[in-house]
């Protein structure tokens, strides 16, 4: 792998982004992912090396509360710091100390847009650093997503009744449909889990490469991004009942239960009305909701 890596490097070497070359980093070598997981196993010994993707971290109860106090998961990095010094904290209290002027660290922050005469622009970085940022002007967020030439070719295939599967993005975790003419035959169903396991689809890529015998067979909407809602077909399948998620984020869990009185507020006014979740609600988003119930005829009767 240390060609191959080489090689990556010097390509990676020759890209420039507003006249500035990049910086390629070195890859981590096997004795140093070797070290970084000696550090992981002190803090949980049930780890295994295999499972690490973010379906299988829930089961690792004490890293998973350790990212929680400890790092900052964003589309762009990933943040590791030690907790404050006040904290009764085991492993940053016994591990080595911290840094010189460690209460001056902040987490690297978020994109921030502000208003200027000129239109929109991102704040300097000295503007918001060490301020509690979102990701909510990350530039993918905000970009609009153009239709596909392949869902243009597979419009015949995008449609609600040839829903057969669904398959989670590696990066946001939404579930996306998946399409096909027919049933999924064994072949199929093994290639779409192969990719999942493996991390291969992301929200706007092509569920198989070209040379994959079911590549036009077997297929995703590529019209969409990380950004956008969890599509109509996934909860209007007449052939599959996929589990209930929350249509802006797609999360399975903590959703606001259906006899909730704020859902039940937009049922009386709507005939559908999608999942969702409390984290969802609680940041200000709404139901998304279709139909409007005819009230004045509901009276008459």
């Amino acid at each position: 792998m240390v060609p191959v890596i080489t090689l990556l490097n010097e390509r990676f070497a020759h890209l420039h982004m507003k006249e500035k070359p990049f910086t390629a980093n070195k890859a981590a070598t096997d004795d140093q992912m070797d070290a970084l997981f000696g550090y992981i196993f002190t803090i949980d010994p049930n780890v295994d090396r295999e499972k690490l993707q973010k379906k299988d971290l829930t089961a690792y109860k004490a890293l998973t509360d350790f990212m929680q106090k400890h790092c900052k998961v964003s589309h762009y990095v990933f943040q590791v710091m030690k907790c404050k010094p006040e904290m009764p904290c085991n492993y940053c209290n016994n591990h080595p100390p911290r840094m010189q002027n460690f209460d001056q660290l902040h987490w690297v922050p978020d994109p921030v847009c502000i208003q200027g005469a000129d239109g929109e622009r991102y704040r300097e970085f000295s503007e918001v650093y060490g301020n509690t940022t979102t990701e909510q002007d990350r530039p993918s967020l905000k970009s609009s997503v153009t239709t596909s030439p392949a869902d243009v070719v597979h419009k015949d295939l995008l449609v609600t009744r040839k829903v057969r599967s669904y398959i989670q993005c590696s990066d946001c975790t939404k579930p996306r449909c998946v399409y096909s003419n027919g049933c999924l035959t064994p072949g199929m169903t093994k290639a779409l889990e192969d990719a999942e396991t493996e991390n291969d689809y992301v929200c706007g890529a092509q569920l198989f490469p070209g040379d994959n015998p079911h590549s036009n067979s077997v297929v995703v909407r590529e019209s969409v991004s990380c950004a956008s809602q969890i599509e109509v077909s996934y909860y209007s399948s007449p052939r599959t009942a996929f589990q209930p998620c929350c249509i802006h984020c797609g999360k399975f869990e903590d959703l606001v239960a259906s006899t909730d009185d704020y859902l039940n507020g937009y049922k009386e006014r709507y005939k559908v009305v999608r999942p969702l979740c409390q984290s969802c609600k609680d940041i200000g988003k709404e139901p998304v909701c279709w139909g409007v119930n005819n009230v004045s005829r509901k009276r008459k009767h």
